[in-house]
């Protein structure tokens, strides 16, 4: 379980994860208020991490000589007490290196050129006891996107909102962020306006010589509805860029996030946080001691049981044999076990087999009626609908009647030879009828519908093939009622009502 706390210039937003889960979600507006310290003595012993996106925050690329690693660290630092006067919340990377000359290594430097956000939290979040992990800048942590939209090259400008007060816009190349600034804007965004600050985006682009006049900037913008209907008519107002628009729904299935709140910028970008190996960007060593203390006491208490466990198998050593038996008796008890439940399911499918042998032999005993009549082929018949009863529990077959349709009865005489003379009879079969009379056994039904199991035994009769029509010659059955229609059984209707059935099965060959 892991905790997010995503600052901005108009509130703090606190977000507990179970892996990919969003357990909980808070929205405070005020630092000092009685429910943001209630809030913190409840979730102080989780871990937590901190994501800054503030307006003081600023994001520049320069350039400094590329030399050792011992000595790159004093350039380094000579560029933060420039940059930002070596103010405490100010980081800087190496992120590539130039293509001329001299060679040098490009520096991407982030730096907040006023503390006072950020501080007064972080002493908070102390006064509280809450085991801060890390202090995370988003412009920083914004180039995962594009990993996971799989944008590698070519000049790509971010634009964001996880703020109701301004907009970050983020320029990578090739994947490499090295620009980022936040926008001021009200929630009810004027799209001109939005344009205009793109093009300035845009020109500051060319100064840098990052991009021709005539070239085109790749746009992407993460957005929400709201947001996205606000950009209406954007594509008109800047026809030389082109954009290209993420739904925060699209990247919460992309993500797998899971949860039942609303997923918006600050959700997905704290869950790339929790799902990368992203360094600390702004911690200071007061603020992380208390994890790495946790960190330390966790390893400490984990190696004294590891070393409990050693003592114990290195005592067990002498009882091998006797573990190792039991082990087996237990192995046999539990194959015991096994076996009587396998006894047990074999018991209750024999004490059933009476009643489907008894009316297994009601087809048989017809069968033998009929091929008594002389007609043939009538097994397929029986086998099919034989299968059909024994998927249906509840119908149980009380009797039937088989019936022949002859068509054409014929006699004559052979005269071939005039002494030896002998009648010949012929009838054409038009098929025969089956009349079955069923019983439907309510407390069988687990209140279904029993006028629906009636119609599903009915419709499977229809579709064997030896069935050419079936016809409901009687249905005294009280589930028609229309209690039951509603799927409701009285204690009258928790019994047998019978069904009969007429089936006119197909034409058998001619027998003679």
């Amino acid at each position: 379980m892991r905790q997010v706390f995503f600052i901005t210039d108009d509130r703090m937003t606190a977000m507990i994860w179970q892996g990919s889960h969003l357990i909980s979600k808070y929205e405070f507006l005020e630092r000092e208020s009685a429910e943001v310290a209630e809030y913190l003595e409840k979730s102080k012993d989780i871990i937590s991490s901190i994501i800054v996106d503030v307006l003081e925050e600023e994001i520049t690329l320069t350039t400094i000589p590329h030399v050792r690693p011992n000595e790159r660290k004093f350039l380094i630092d000579r560029v933060l007490t420039r940059l930002h006067r070596g103010a405490e919340f100010s980081t800087a990377k190496v992120v590539g290196r130039e293509k001329n000359k001299r060679r040098d290594d490009r520096l991407l430097v982030s730096g907040m050129t006023s503390n006072q956000p950020l501080i007064s939290w972080l002493d908070l979040f102390n006064k509280h006891d809450v085991f801060i992990k890390g202090v995370y800048s988003l412009p920083l942590l914004t180039g995962n996107i594009l990993k996971v939209l799989k944008v590698k090259r070519g000049l790509t400008l971010l634009v964001s909102r996880q703020s109701k007060k301004f907009i970050r816009q983020s320029i990578f190349k090739d994947g490499r962020l090295f620009y980022s600034r936040n926008i001021p804007a009200s929630q009810n965004l004027d799209v001109n306006a939005f344009a205009s600050d793109l093009q300035k985006t845009k020109k500051y682009l060319e100064n840098q010589k990052l991009l021709m006049t005539e070239d085109s900037v790749n746009v992407l913008i993460l957005s929400s509805g709201r947001f996205y209907s606000q950009l209406s008519g954007l594509d008109e107002l800047l026809p030389d860029m082109d954009i290209a628009y993420v739904r925060h729904d699209d990247l919460r299935k992309t993500l797998g996030i899971k949860s039942e709140f609303n997923i918006a910028g600050q959700e997905i970008f704290s869950r790339l946080l929790l799902g990368s190996m992203a360094e600390n960007h702004y911690g200071r060593v007061v603020d992380l001691s208390k994890y790495k203390k946790k960190v330390r006491e966790s390893w400490i208490n984990y190696m004294s049981v590891s070393a409990a466990f050693s003592l114990v198998l290195l005592t067990a050593k002498f009882y091998i044999d006797i573990d190792v038996l039991d082990y087996k008796v237990e192995g046999i008890e539990e194959q015991i076990k096994v076996l009587k439940k396998h006894n047990d399911r074999l018991e209750d499918n024999l004490s059933k087999l009476p009643a489907k042998a008894k009316q297994m032999k009601v087809f048989v005993d017809n069968v033998s009626d009929v091929q008594q009549l002389s007609m043939h082929g009538m097994e397929t018949s029986v086998a099919a609908i034989s299968q059909v009863f024994s998927a249906y529990k509840s119908v149980s077959l009380l009797d039937l009647k088989w019936s022949v349709n002859p068509t054409e009865h014929a006699s004559g005489s052979n005269n071939k030879s005039g002494s030896n003379r002998r009648k010949v009879s012929k009838v054409i079969d038009g098929g025969h009828v089956l009349e079955i009379r069923v019983a439907l056994d309510f407390s069988e039904l687990s209140n279904q519908n029993a006028s629906r199991v009636v119609d599903s035994f009915l419709s499977s009769l229809k579709n064997l093939k030896s069935v050419k029509t079936a016809v409901v010659t009687q249905k005294a059955i009280r589930a028609s009622s229309a209690d039951n229609m509603r799927g409701e059984f009285t204690d009258t209707t928790k019994n047998q009502s019978e069904l009969s059935l007429t089936l006119q099965m197909e034409e058998l060959g001619n027998a003679s």
